[in-house]
Formats: structure tokens, C-alpha cells, sequence
């Protein structure tokens, strides 16, 4: 009998190797950035919706102050980053929030 050195296959299931990246946008929010070696990451990453409780640890203010910003609008602009309702869920566009951050 043979025995092969191959390594086992995964079936369906891909390693990846991943580094995590901390930096400050301008308001000095520190922001986590996840950089993976999987084919697709990038659109899963910009595809990526933030709680309301993450976006409040990530911009370091309460959540009444986010639900705050999001009822007002201030000479037509809105106060607070940019957000989506998913049904009766409130979520956060990865993009628009760094886009906000970065004073954008």
C-alpha cells in the first residue's frame, strides 16, 4: 500500500490567513481593519454592516446620541454617519462610516 503526504482536503472549507490592522480616523476613532488572504474578502469586506452598538463603541458615544443624530437634520444634512434600515434592524455601511470618520 501507498500512503500519500498530500495534505487532507476540506471539503468547502477554506483556510485563510488574516492580519488585523488598528488605525485612527480624523475624529481619532480607532477603527479595526481585517485583511484576508481569501479569493472575495474585499466585497465581503465592503459589503460589511455595522450594530448600532459596534458603531457607538467604534465613535466612542452613547447609543442615545446615535439615535439622536439619526432623527435630526440640520440645514438639510444629516447629523452622525450615514445608515441603512434592514427591515426594522439599523445597520451601518462599512464604507460610509469610514467615510464619515475620515471627515468625508
Amino acid at each position: 500500500m501507498k500512503t500519500s503526504a498530500a495534505a487532507p482536503e476540506h471539503h468547502g472549507i477554506h483556510r485563510q490567513s488574516c492580519r488585523e490592522f488598528q488605525r485612527y480616523g480624523e475624529s481619532g476613532a480607532q477603527i479595526l481593519t481585517k485583511e484576508c488572504e481569501r479569493p472575495g474578502f474585499a466585497v465581503a469586506s465592503a459589503l460589511r454592516m455595522y450594530t448600532e452598538e459596534e458603531v457607538s463603541g467604534i465613535l466612542q458615544v452613547s447609543l442615545s446620541q446615535l439615535r439622536k443624530w439619526r432623527m435630526k437634520e440640520q440645514a438639510g444634512k444629516q447629523l452622525g454617519p450615514p445608515f441603512k434600515k434592514v427591515g426594522r434592524l439599523v445597520r451601518y455601511p462599512h464604507r460610509a462610516l469610514q467615510a464619515y470618520i475620515d471627515g468625508e
